[in-house]
This record gives C-alpha cells, structure tokens and sequence, in this order.
C-alpha cells in the first residue's frame, strides 16, 4: 500500500512539474509574441482567476474621445461624415480590419473613406480582435442606441479568423482575460451570452495549457468539413438575431451587406453565402471586385489592410452593393 501511495505521489508531483514547465513556456512565448509582433507593452503574467475580466463587456468604457487623427487602439473609433447631418447614416462592423488597427489614423481606415464617397455619416462599432458576438452585443445593448442613431445600411466586414474567435473564450492562450462570446442553441436558434459563472470552469480555463489545448481542438473542429453546417449555422443566425434588434430598434428595414474580406478564401464560403443570401443578406467577396493580391506587402502592414487596399476596395464595395 505505501509502495502504490509513494507512485501516486511520485507520479503526481512529476505531471505538476511537467505542467508548470508547460505554464511558464507558453507565458514566455505569449509575452515574447505580444512584445515584437503585437507591439504591445501590457505583457501577460501567469494569472489563475475565478472571475475573470471578460474583454469589451461594458460597451460605456469603449469610446474614443481623443478627437484628432489618432488610432483609438482597444476603443470604439469616432464617427466619421457628421458634417452631412441631413444623411441617414451607415453603420459598420467587425474587427480590427474594419476599425482600422494601431497603424491607421482616423482619416486612412475603411469607414472614413465609405463616409467621404457616399456624403453620409458613418458609424465605425468595429473593434479590435471582435468578431459576430461584439456586433450582436451592441444589438442587444440599450446603450448602443444612444450612441448609434438609427441607420438604413449595415456592413459587417468578415474574415476567415472570426470562425475561431466565435468558438474559442480566448483569443490567445497567454491572455488573462477571457472573450466576450455566446452558447449557440441549435433547437431553438437562440445565443445566450455566456457569463463564465462557474468559478471551477473558470480556473481551469485560467491555466495557458489548457487553453493552449483547447485552441487546437478548436482548430480541429473548424478544419472538420463535417461541422460545416454547424459552423456556419451559429454565423447565420448571429447575423439574423443582430438585424432582428436592429430592425426592432430602429423600426425600419436594413439593406446588411456582409462583406467577405477574402486575401484567403473563408472556409465555407460558398454555404456561408447561401445561407445568408436565402435570408435576405447582400454579400460581397473581395476576390469579386478585384483582382488585387490582399496579402501582397504593399497592401498589408502588421498583418491588416494598409490605407491603399481601402483607397481601392471602398468605391468597389460601394458600387457592388448599390449603396
């Protein structure tokens, strides 16, 4: 008996270094990553919590209010047009390709560029590292509508990696804090939002291992052809359930145009499509409107689109949606 008790001890204390080792290698890494490719200072630290931060929670703690060209890193951009007051404005979505990331000034990003063309305000509710929750959230938010005024035309600019994010509850391992995000119930159609109430689940998904861990299966899921319909099920109905509150809020009818930011193909992108233009959305495929190389090195610059992809993708979105 005290041979089997010392092995389980043996083997207990070796899976805790080896886990420990795995901990301290993946925050070593993580900060290296966010120092040189993320250009960030606010590095990550092994941080183990019951209740943890969920990112862009409170949609009043997310506006800009520096009003000059800056970059409004991690906040919501200013509105852009507000000098054509007697415009009804557009509103826009996603992530950091439509809010423009660190490097583009307020006058050099997508929304700008969409507002100087058309002479009509544009709301920019992108944000960075986002995805559809962000966008369903603010159609859910009371808040929103007193930020937002009522619009005729939504776009949401979607890329292959909101896939992942709309599945995972971080968008790196390393992070100490977990993603905004919604529980998908395929019966009835309905998101929950989900409010990491369980302090056990919450200390395990703490740890960088298993997060590290978790990605990959979600990676895995994604990459399975056979939750095809699944994945794009969950995307279908965040758009649907967004213009339903928008359309509730706003009593009117939305012309949503989704469009498909494709320097590599969406995954699905051809169920994805049917799917949502069988339900009224209007989608656009950038490998429709131009022949252009998105991920050449002239047109991408810390991983996102420079000014001069937007200078020659906005009028082309423009006149493919009719707008």
């Amino acid at each position: 008996m005290k041979k089997i008790l010392l092995l389980f001890v043996k083997i207990t204390i070796t899976l805790f270094i080896i886990f420990f080792i795995c901990e301290l290698t993946l925050c070593i890494s993580g900060r290296q990553r966010y120092k040189h490719e993320r250009k960030m200072n606010n590095l990550p630290n092994l941080t183990y919590k019951l209740r943890p931060y969920i990112q862009y929670s409170n949609i009043n703690d997310l506006d800009c209010d520096i009003k000059s060209n800056n970059n409004c890193a991690g906040k919501i951009r200013l509105p852009s047009g507000l000098e054509y007051k007697n415009r009804t404005p557009i509103t826009v979505f996603g992530c950091s390709y439509a809010h423009g990331d660190i490097l583009l000034k307020q006058n050099q990003i997508f929304s700008h560029k969409l507002a100087e063309i058309l002479k009509r305000p544009v709301y920019n509710r992108a944000l960075i590292g986002a995805d559809f929750s962000w966008m369903y959230y603010q159609a859910t938010n009371e808040d929103f509508y007193k930020k937002v005024p009522a619009s005729d035309t939504v776009i949401y600019i979607m890329i292959q990696d909101h896939y992942r994010r709309m599945l995972n509850y971080k968008f790196d391992p390393c992070e100490d804090f977990f993603r905004l995000n919604y529980k998908f119930d395929i019966k009835n159609k309905t998101l929950t939002k989900n409010d990491y109430d369980n302090e056990f689940y919450n200390l395990l998904k703490s740890s960088y291992t298993i997060s590290y861990l978790y990605s990959i299966l979600v990676k895995y899921y994604i990459n399975n052809k056979k939750n095809a319909d699944k994945i794009t099920d969950v995307v279908l109905y965040y758009f649907i359930n967004t213009r339903a509150e928008l359309e509730k809020h706003w009593n009117n009818k939305l012309n949503f145009i989704i469009v498909f930011y494709e320097s590599d193909e969406i995954k699905y992108s051809k169920i994805l499509r049917k799917k949502l233009t069988d339900n009224g959305f209007k989608v656009i495929s950038t490998k429709e409107i131009t022949n252009s190389n998105l991920c050449d090195s002239n047109n991408m610059e810390n991983g996102h689109p420079t000014e001069q992809v937007w200078d020659l993708l906005t009028p082309l979105i423009v006149k493919k949606a009719g707008i």
